[in-house]
């Protein structure tokens, strides 16, 4: 039995499934996962938008569940600047707000950062429905 090397389009192929996948879902916003929580059998209380700033964000929503709030954060992965900061928040697994630096675990998929999910009883729901939000 001889071992073969893979076509160029298949390395190609594989590079592409493997890097792509950060980025999946950089098209949709933040009120769309509001959307697929609902989908995915979430209950929401209310939701709004949220100050993207503290966090350097594109954009942002605050949706309460259970009677507490977590914040969806988005970055645009096409610039540069939000690509890396999104980088720091992967490597860190944390944001910190305001000039005392409050820190808060953050929960990421694609270009989507999830703050206050730790402490909500729909926690691993609400997770699910991140990991699935392409």
């Amino acid at each position: 039995m001889s071992c073969r090397k893979p076509p160029l389009w298949l390395l190609a192929l594989c590079l592409l499934g493997t890097f792509g996948c950060a980025s999946s879902n950089n098209h949709r916003q933040p009120e769309e996962f509001k959307d697929h929580l609902i989908q995915c059998g979430v209950p929401i209380e209310s939701w709004g938008p949220l100050d993207p700033e503290p966090l350097r964000a594109t954009s942002a929503v605050a949706i309460t569940l259970n009677g507490k709030d977590i914040g969806v954060y988005k970055y645009n992965q096409d610039a540069k600047v939000q690509r890396e900061r999104l980088k720091q928040i992967k490597a860190s697994g944390c944001v910190y707000f305001g000039r005392g630096g409050l820190k808060h675990q953050a929960f990421i998929h694609g270009s989507f950062v999830v703050v206050g999910a730790e402490k909500n009883l729909d926690k691993w729901k609400i997770l699910k429905a991140l990991d699935t939000f392409n």
